[in-house]
């Protein structure tokens, strides 16, 4: 984010409705926390005279959330913390943690509002600001309504999934069930065989290891799917990626034929050409892959059905076992990709 910013800019929580900016137009580097209403603490805030030097989890201090405010002269210093730091380090880490821990200081004053308003339900949402809800979501809301017959105030726990570059997707309940919708943005759908998708997740559905479906429409690429219940990130262990294996191996043996494949010397040349690769030890033995390639590819002509998208975010697991999602990539390819992306 921090890359493209030019001006001064405003950082909230997702789940924070603001009616006005509580930071004053060049306080600079800033840090908003405010008062919890209850005795459910999470954070105490160490501070050090007028600034913020870091905090405790689960202290005495009533404080809940953030936010930051940086000038334009803040955004440089910053971009330069950042490129100072390895950020590989702090995978795990909030981001004033990362502040924190390598002794950023944080300006703080007392500021008294009523403005701000914690959304934590689609509910909190349409009590609150009802327009901005019919505005954002009408599609999806549209959607789901169709999809199960019911009234927009029946959606509940309506939010959403984070990650993704190609689509949006949210959970949500209706009645006792929950479902997640994935929605294609705009230029997705240009791209994606949704018709092969479709064929696709209803071949494999007897495999048990993708999410239910419970709609599908390729014309428009609307998927909605039964929520996979208390799933937790994939974890590269021994016994998951034996798991893993296994999930790959029926794929991988089915015999589920589609009508398109992944040609490895074309998508090689195509991403080479459209910069999509840029490391270079690859770009300098850009001609010897090619030939490799076209030798190992020349008596190869046979393909197996692969999921072509195995990275960590796309494998996840519950107490029934582990899931493959997002099949909206796979096609006929070398079972070798889906092995290789697993470990990339």
């Amino acid at each position: 984010v921090l890359k493209n910013l030019n001006k001064n800019t405003l950082f909230i929580e997702g789940d924070s409705l603001w009616k006005e900016n509580i930071f004053p137009e060049h306080l600079g580097k800033s840090i908003m926390f405010g008062e919890k209403g209850n005795k459910d603490n999470e954070w105490t805030l160490i501070k050090r005279g007028k600034y913020a030097v870091g905090y405790e989890i689960n202290g005495n201090g009533p404080l809940w959330g953030n936010g930051y405010a940086l000038t334009y002269e803040d955004i440089v210093s910053v971009k330069n913390f950042f490129n100072a730091i390895n950020l590989q380090d702090y995978k795990e880490s909030y981001a004033e943690e990362i502040f924190w821990k390598n002794n950023m200081k944080f300006e703080i004053q007392q500021i008294y509002s009523t403005t701000r308003i914690e959304i934590d339900t689609i509910d909190d949402l349409r009590a609150v600001e009802p327009q901005y809800l019919i505005e954002s979501f009408s599609n999806v809301m549209q959607c789901i309504k169709i999809v199960h017959d019911i009234d927009e105030d029946e959606i509940k726990k309506f939010s959403a999934i984070k990650g993704g570059l190609t689509n949006d997707t949210y959970k949500y309940r209706v009645k006792n069930e929950h479902f997640v919708i994935r929605f294609p943005r705009e230029e997705t759908n240009k791209n994606i065989d949704r018709y092969s998708e479709r064929i696709i997740l209803e071949s494999i559905k007897d495999f048990k290891i993708g999410a239910e479906i419970h709609y599908i429409n390729d014309k428009a690429g609307v998927l909605i799917t039964k929520l996979i219940k208390n799933a937790k990130s994939f974890k590269k262990t021994k016994k998951n990626i034996e798991e893993v294996a296994r999930k790959l191996k029926k794929i991988h043996n089915s015999n589920i034929k589609v009508k398109n494949s992944m040609e490895p010397l074309e998508l090689f040349q195509k991403y080479t050409k459209e910069n999509k690769i840029n490391d270079s030890f690859v770009l300098e033995k850009k001609e010897e892959i090619l030939r490799l390639i076209e030798k190992y590819y020349s008596n190869h002509s046979e393909f197996n059905l692969c999921h072509n998208d195995m990275i960590e975010g796309n494998i996840i697991w519950n107490n029934s076992g582990l899931w493959l999602i997002d099949w909206e990539l796979a096609n006929n390819n070398d079972p070798y990709w889906d092995i290789a992306s697993l470990f990339m």
